[in-house]
């Protein structure tokens, strides 16, 4: 019995610590070419850790250049 409060919080933590304590990030832009006036569609925008150059994610760029990476 006086086990029961922290075996219903472990539980309670692990149920719903995943969604409520994480951070979710969303990167978007545009890609533009040198002289900075137009957009290049279907470009390659990555997303690279700096710390050990671990590739977190890419996209294509759509027909407006524009790209939206979520959930990392």
């Amino acid at each position: 019995m006086k086990y029961i409060i922290p075996v219903l919080t472990i539980m309670f933590v692990s149920f719903f610590g995943n969604d409520g304590f994480s951070q979710k990030m969303k990167i978007s832009g545009t890609v533009y070419d040198s002289t900075g006036t137009r957009p290049i569609p279907n470009a390659t925008a990555m997303a690279v850790r700096m710390k050990d150059s671990l590739l977190l994610g890419f996209k294509r760029t759509n027909f407006e250049g524009k790209f939206e990476m979520n959930s990392f």
